[in-house]
């Protein structure tokens, strides 16, 4: 296992019948991958975030380097069942991965699929015969419903690669005629078989022609995965087809197995999460759910209820502040060997951990240790450095039941009014607004009388009778006036958050006062984050404003993502041509090419994504930015790694320089070309000055030089030829 217990991450081999420890790597300079035991149990692989992969003698204890990437790190590997060989994906120059092979006999590296197609998950068949892996091949273009494009998705499928030049494919055409023998003879056969000394396993591969030998599995493509191998099977997960919001289709994750002389698929285990052979191929351990499963790999499917691990009276006895210590060590660690510059902005990295360590002994709680790692990453002056959760008291908090609403007090009746009933899109539970539901009947201007029976006043908060009642039934009583007399009551289901009702609303009233004032000439969108809800606000905002001649998109307090770049390759698809028809209107082509003035609103809020989308904007030519300068943070992440406890940290890798050769937006941001302050005053009373000044900046484009693109009338009829 790989261990940091030196300080740095090392490679370790622990004896599980004894005490006995023995530490295989002494050089450790930076984080280690996926130690991986070579069948004949001599050798280790493992590869680090250098992006190169090496091998270790476990008696020698000799290090290897095997092979560096020029692309990401080098993971997944597989060894022969002779372990001569160790396989691997490997990026290529053009992005593709690519799987190459290593051997050990002569030292050189083949590379066996050509570089075409994502090759991937290598696994060796326990006879040395084959090689399986997965590929992204099997390209299956799906059209958009709004436009024309596509995407290929649940592409994956099952391969494999003869190894020998004469070797012969196990899918090959058999032919169908018997040859009979005696039972007494076949059994004798059988048991003369038994007695024989297995021979050891070879695996031989040869190189001429390998592209040609790679053979389908009988399989219909879809989203697989964890490719290992059995004497004649192997498994593989499949799993449903995701958007980035959630499932697109609605099976579960299946656990499979694929039989190879019967060309069968089996489905294996249900809902699995995760599962890993033994060794010999007999057995698994699996995970379902939080539950731990050992099982026999033999067989068509594999019944989970019996075989449950009893994990129930596991202890585990925690030293808080040598955890503290170990995360501290870390983090700090981490940083040094991720940050995108290897210079660490000029900061002296070992002085950093030296002047923050020797507050460890002072930290009580999970809060003190999360400050001192923010404190001390936060001295490279960099952004995306991020530090939290973990294992802390949470205090169990109740859920407020919410009705969608803005309430005012009428001091004079001494009653509580519902000034405002916030719009919803009610088919959409995310967006559901109680008071609007058909056959509730409640108005705006409305007095609310009592929840569930008690009566609600001035001095009663109304929320103070909503405690808990979130998703479940409440009776209002409501009149237009503060009487009890001919009041109503009305049934309805609160909801546990307004803030996705309250941002609806907040674009709503942009986008109908920008359709207003502009006589409907200007389209107005909002881009909240360059994630998963960003792409889908854009999308929905996008398409019915499509062919208005101005647009504004505001990217004001966007929180960032992974987004910008499909939303701007939208954006740029321009009018080219008209097309014609007998009975259709003359329209653009493409049809939906953008034939609009557009302008971008952003603010000192619109953050790491959302300072690329304004800079791409500006550099495509698609129009001018308004606003305020950016928030000035580009240094990009891969996810939160993990921590012991449970927390997190972030290490920012990913950073950006122009085509001139020069460093961009860190810690500056991007200016507007037209620059344009929301006083704080004003925003408090309603205004919003950023907005009218683009509207007015759009107006004016739309009224002096009409569409970017005029579109012409259809002409006379062709000559004839």
């Amino acid at each position: 296992m790989i261990s940091d217990e030196s300080g740095e991450d090392e490679l370790y081999l622990y004896s599980l019948d004894s005490k006995k420890t023995e530490r295989l790597t002494i050089n450790g300079y930076c984080h280690k991958y996926s130690p991986s035991w070579s069948p004949d149990s001599k050798k280790l692989a493992f590869s680090d975030k250098e992006l190169k992969l090496y091998s270790v003698d476990v008696e020698t204890k000799e290090i290897k380097q095997l092979d560096k990437a020029s692309r990401n790190e080098i993971r997944g590997f597989a060894w022969s069942p002779d372990s001569r060989y160790l396989a691997y994906t490997k990026r290529l120059e053009n992005r593709i991965r690519a799987i190459f092979a290593y051997d050990f006999e002569d030292g050189r590296i083949h590379q066996v699929t050509p570089g075409y197609t994502h090759d991937f998950s290598p696994e060796f068949d326990p006879e040395g015969k084959y090689l399986y892996f997965l590929s992204n091949r099997s390209f299956n273009p799906v059209l958009s419903d709004y436009e024309f494009q596509f995407v290929n998705t649940a592409i994956t499928n099952l391969y494999l690669i003869v190894l020998a030049a004469d070797g012969e494919s196990p899918f090959a055409p058999k032919s169908d005629e018997v040859e009979l023998t005696s039972e007494k003879v076949e059994k004798k056969k059988d048991k003369e078989g038994d007695n024989d000394t297995k021979k050891p396993i070879t695996c031989q591969i040869d190189y001429d022609g390998i592209y040609d030998r790679e053979v389908a599995f009988d399989l219909p493509a879809g989203n697989y995965g964890e490719l290992s191998a059995i004497g004649g099977a192997v498994f593989y997960t499949s799993r449903p087809m995701r958007g980035l919001r959630g499932r697109v289709t609605q099976d579960e994750r299946v656990l499979h197995k694929y039989d190879i002389k019967k060309q069968k698929d089996h489905e294996f285990a249900p809902a699995v999460n995760s599962y890993r052979l033994t060794p010999d191929g007999k057995k698994m351990i699996l995970r379902k759910g939080n539950d731990y499963h050992i099982i026999q790999t033999s067989g068509k499917k594999v019944d989970l209820e019996d075989n449950r691990l009893d994990l129930s009276s596991m202890e585990m006895y925690v030293d808080r502040q040598t955890e503290y210590v170990q995360m501290f060590n870390e983090t700090w660690r981490m940083q040094r060997d991720f940050f995108y510059d290897e210079n660490m902005h000029g900061v002296d990295w070992a002085g950093m951990r030296d002047r923050y360590a020797p507050l460890l002994p002072y930290c009580a709680h999970r809060f003190d240790l999360t400050y001192l790692i923010g404190e001390m990453i936060g001295e490279l002056a960099c952004s995306h450095t991020y530090v939290g959760g973990g294992e802390k008291a949470r205090i169990p908090g109740s859920e407020v039941g919410l009705l969608g609403v803005d309430f005012e007090i009428d001091h004079q009746a001494d009653r509580v009014r519902i000034s405002r009933i916030f719009r919803g899109e009610n088919f959409d539970e995310n967006l559901r607004s109680p008071l609007r539901e058909p056959g509730v009947g409640v108005n705006e201007g409305d007095y609310l009388l009592a929840i569930d029976g008690h009566q609600v006043a001035t001095e009663v908060n109304p929320y103070s009778l909503m405690v808990n009642k979130a998703d479940r039934l409440v009776t209002l009583t409501v009149n237009s006036n503060p009487t009890i007399k001919g009041a109503r009551e009305v049934t309805v289901r609160p909801i546990a958050s307004e803030e996705a009702l309250r941002y609806f609303n907040w674009v709503e009233d942009r986008r109908l006062y920008v359709d207003s004032v502009s006589g409907e000439q200007i389209g107005y969108l909002h881009i909240p984050d360059m994630d998963s809800y960003g792409l889908y606000r854009f999308a929905k905002m996008f398409y019915h404003q499509l062919r208005k001649p101005g647009l504004i998109i505001d990217v004001r307090y966007n929180g960032g993502g992974f987004v910008s770049g499909l939303i701007l390759d939208r954006l740029r698809k321009v009018i080219m041509a008209m097309h014609a028809s007998r009975t259709y209107e003359p329209g653009p082509t493409p049809g939906t090419g953008i034939n609009a003035h557009m302008v971008t609103l952003m603010n000192e809020r619109s953050c790491s994504d959302g300072d690329y989308f304004p800079y791409f904007f500006r550099k495509y030519g698609l129009g001018p930015l308004m606003g305020k300068r950016t928030w000035g943070g580009v240094i990009g992440i891969r996810g939160y790694r993990p921590l012991i406890d449970g927390g997190y940290y972030t290490s920012p890798e990913f950073s950006i320089f122009s085509l001139s050769g020069e460093w961009i937006m860190e810690n500056v941001g991007v200016e507007p070309d037209i620059e344009v302050d929301n006083p704080p005053d004003r925003l408090a009373r309603g205004y919003d000055d950023q907005l009218q000044a683009a509207i007015d900046y759009v107006m004016d484009k739309i009224r002096s030089e009409g569409r970017p693109t005029p579109l012409p009338t259809l002409p006379g009829p062709p000559e004839s030829r």
